[in-house]
């Protein structure tokens, strides 16, 4: 008998072809060190399932993607950053059938008592392409 190991990854979204869907993209630059990784995702009956990743060279996927639209959904940022560091933001945003949204926000950084040690942080929202208003909460 043999031992078998891996990690769990979280799912990827897939929409149900019979509901309304809305469009949305991310826009959430890729990050600065090749230690950093963000995540976003939205939640099915309160379980997590993949959007969007971003790292140091790339975001996949690359395009928009279509999203279950006329019910309020659950989106969540997960950043993980060196040293152990992460910074998780959850809102909640009903997206509005054929309309196009984008996902806003990444690192930010703000002074400190120490000038050359910047407090870290992240932001995280939704965006309406054609006004564009935060609908997040």
């Amino acid at each position: 008998m043999g031992i078998i190991t891996g990690c769990a990854s979280t799912p990827l979204y897939q929409v149900s072809p019979t509901v309304p869907t809305a469009s949305i993209k991310n826009s959430i630059e890729v990050t600065q060190s090749y230690n950093d990784s963000i995540s976003i995702i939205v939640y099915e009956n309160n379980k997590p399932f993949n959007l969007f990743y971003i790292n140091s060279n790339k975001v996949v996927p690359e395009d928009s993607i279509a999203i279950e639209a006329n019910k309020s959904s659950k989106f969540g940022y997960r950043q993980s950053v060196r040293g152990g560091d992460t910074c998780n933001i959850d809102v909640k945003a009903t997206l509005i059938p054929n309309k196009k949204y984008v996902f806003v926000g990444g690192t930010t950084f703000s002074k400190s008592i120490i000038p050359f040690l910047p407090n870290r942080g992240c932001e995280f929202g939704i965006k309406d392409l054609d006004t564009g208003r935060l609908i997040s909460d």
